[in-house]
Formats: structure tokens, sequence, C-alpha cells
């Protein structure tokens, strides 16, 4: 099979979909387009976000790697991969799927620090909350909870307290910028299914409509079913054969008529009024035997 265009792109599509993801899975919240791969590197749970470009596999995929939270050599300060040497070399004929595997593969070896932008390991934390729209900050107590005794007599120092505090301004205003960074992604992502979803509107309203239209074909054929077996039910048998019957008796009566009014010579009567009179006596027969099995 040749190695042009659309196939070239949907064996790199079909070898991501087959990836061997330990601890993970691949899925395909627009095919074509993105792809994410969910995967545990140690007490991690991360993804791979994948955009695919309109000109791929001519030119690379786009990975960046979630959450914002952490931080690796692999990672650059937006977040996307970029330690990779097979994707940094990519070419055409290229394996995504075996990439994408190599890449968990690394960080399940080498997990990715968690809190990447905390400059020292302190439980300030902070949350935000969607209903009172403001952040919760920690008691002073669980500022410095963490510290040794001689970096609390070091805050008794106001330049060190004042850089202390500046520090952990300095880290929410990161760790803001992460979660930021995190939203427009994730918001990107999903105005990319935009198109997709009017797609499959489009899609639902024309499967609505032939269906209306199958239903309709179906209901007359079966109208026509139904008076075609209405026919053949018993009664109406018995009636048309009467009918039948009694249509050959005028027929008989009628040349009976004709060669009494002088309108039909005798050997022409002899021979059309026993024929007619032939087939009013068979359809007659055939009335009454049915009449007698019903």
């Amino acid at each position: 099979m040749p190695y042009g265009g659309v196939d070239l792109k949907q064996r790199q599509l079909d070898s991501l979909m087959k990836a061997r993801i330990s601890n993970g899975r691949v899925l395909s919240p627009s095919p074509g387009r993105s792809y994410i791969v969910e995967f545990r590197a140690g007490s991690l749970e991360m993804k791979l976000i994948i955009a695919i470009p309109h000109n791929f596999p001519q030119v690379p995929p786009q990975i960046s790697v979630a959450p914002h939270t952490v931080s690796h050599p692999w990672i650059n300060s937006t977040h996307h991969l970029t330690g990779c040497s097979e994707l940094n070399q990519w070419c055409a004929t290229s394996s995504l799927g075996t990439i994408v595997e190599k890449v968990v593969s690394h960080f399940q070896r080498n997990q990715p620090r968690s809190g990447a932008f905390s400059a020292r390991p302190t439980s300030h934390s902070f949350s935000h909350s969607s209903s009172d729209k403001h952040f919760s900050l920690p008691k002073a107590a669980e500022l410095v909870e963490h510290l040794s005794e001689e970096e609390l007599k070091k805050l008794e120092n106001p330049a060190h307290l004042n850089e202390f505090v500046a520090e952990y301004v300095r880290d929410m205003d990161r760790a803001v910028e992460a979660k930021r960074r995190e939203v427009v992604d994730l918001a990107t992502l999903n105005l990319s299914y935009e198109s997709e979803l009017v797609r499959k509107r489009d899609e639902l309203k024309e499967l609505a409509s032939e269906v209306l239209s199958l239903t309709s074909s179906v209901e007359g054929s079966l109208g026509k079913q139904q008076q075609f077996a209405d026919n053949f039910l018993p009664d109406n048998v018995l009636m048309q054969l009467q009918v039948n019957s009694e249509t050959a008796a005028s027929e008989s009566t009628k040349i009976y008529r004709e060669c009494k009014n002088g309108d039909m010579n005798a050997k022409t009567f002899a021979k059309e009024y026993l024929k007619a009179k032939k087939i009013e006596h068979e359809r007659k027969l055939k009335a009454s035997l049915y009449q007698q099995n019903m």
C-alpha cells in the first residue's frame, strides 16, 4: 500500500490508538485532530495531550503534559514535551505510537516532580472556592510548621521575614498561572470539538429525515400488503368467486337474447352459448366447493 497522504496519516493515528500504555489508555475525543493519553506515573495521574496539525505527518504532533504542576527535564516552561529525541527528530515515517509508548515509559521510570512551582517544601497551599470567588489563605502556623528552629529564628529578622512572605506570594502566583494555563488548554481542547459537534448534529438531522422517509415508505408498503392480504380472506375470495359466476351467467343470457332477437345465427349461437354455459358451470362449481370447505 502506498505511503501517501491520507494513508500515511491514518497509519500514524492507528499506531497511536494501538499503543500499549502501561496503567493507562488512549482516548480520541476528536478523532484525527486531538488525542489524550492517560497514565499513572508513580502516585501521579498524568496526561499527554496530543494535537494533530492539518499537515501531519509531514510535521510532528504537538504534545503537552498535564497536570501543569509537575516538572521534569523533558517538559519546558509551557508544559510542552521537548526532551524526547525521537519526537525532536520526527519524520513522516516515524511511529507516533512507539514514541508515545517511550514517553510514558520514561515518565513512569523517571517520575516528574509534583508541585513544580513550590520553591521549598512548604505546606502553605491555597484553595479557590467557586462559590465565594476568593482564595482561602493558610494560617500563619501552617506557613511555618515545616521550618526548623534555626529557620524560625531567621524570620525574626524583618528582611528574612519579608523574603519568606515574598517567596510564598511568588509560589502562589506561579501556581495560579499554571492553573490558568491548564484552564486555557482545556478551553482550547473543548473548542476543537465544536466543528465536530456541528457536523454530528447535521448528520443526526439527516438521519432523522431519512428515518421519517423510511417510516413513511414502510407504512405505505404495510398498507399495500394488508390490502393484498385482505383480498385473500375466505369471505372475500368466496364473494369474488360468486361475482365471477354471476358474470358468466349474465354472459350466457346475453348470448341467448342476441340469438332470439336475430342478431346471431344458429351456428355461432351454439358455439358461443355452450362456451359461456361451460364457464358459468365451472365458476358456480368452484364457488360451491369453496363454500363447503370454508
